[in-house]
């Protein structure tokens, strides 16, 4: 985010914050009441390639503010936590005055989504309450992890939705069932040896 403009971000319950570039690889949090604790919120710089990138979380000069630091230079986007005891807030927005995500398209005319690794994954809308996400090693078709490797939200800014991870109908592929329809970007987490890689693309649709 190398914008000043500052982005206004509503957590909802009453908790209003104001996102804004500090320099030197920080964001800064301004919120209309006092600032969370530094471990019930999580903020998350998500950058061109996909990739979520959490920031480390220090506090501000007065009750009201935090800072994020990280590598705000290559993000997009930005993904705010807050925890409370029994749930969490989270709000997932584009940054103000940054360019397109740079899309690649896979065979099947879906969304193609590097994973790392040499590892990619096609996503393809199947109506209002479905994508289909297809696995492939290099350019080939790869066998599809296992359900519980799996984690996947669709994005309707800035609403973030979780959505059931469902065997496939082949194979390579699961489905992912929940409210897609109104949605703009999928963040899919797959497990890769003992972590996750954790990616938020655009969805692109027919």
């Amino acid at each position: 985010m190398t914008t000043t403009t500052e982005l206004p971000i509503d957590m909802g319950g009453g908790t209003k914050i104001g996102l804004s570039d500090a320099g030197d690889g920080r964001w800064r949090l301004a919120f209309n009441e006092a600032a969370p604790a530094l471990d019930e919120i999580e903020v998350q710089a998500i950058g061109r390639n996909g990739q979520c990138h959490p920031m480390k979380m220090f506090p501000g000069s007065g009750p009201n503010e935090l800072f994020a630091s990280g590598p705000t230079d290559k993000a997009y986007r930005v993904r705010v936590v807050i925890r409370h005891e029994d749930h969490d807030h989270t709000r997932d927005l584009r940054l103000p005055g940054t360019a397109d995500y740079p899309l690649a398209t896979g065979t099947h005319g879906g969304t193609l989504i590097s994973m790392g690794h040499d590892s990619f994954v096609e996503l393809q809308p199947k109506g209002d309450t479905r994508w289909k996400i297809t696995f492939l090693d290099k350019e080939v078709l790869a066998s599809a992890p296992a359900i519980a490797d799996v984690k996947a939200e669709a994005i309707a800014e800035p609403d973030v939705v979780p959505l059931k991870v469902l065997p496939g109908d082949d194979p390579h592929s699961l489905f992912l069932d929940g409210k897609v329809g109104g949605a703009g970007y999928l963040r899919l987490a797959v497990m890769m040896g003992d972590h996750y890689h954790t990616r938020c693309v655009p969805v692109t649709r027919p």
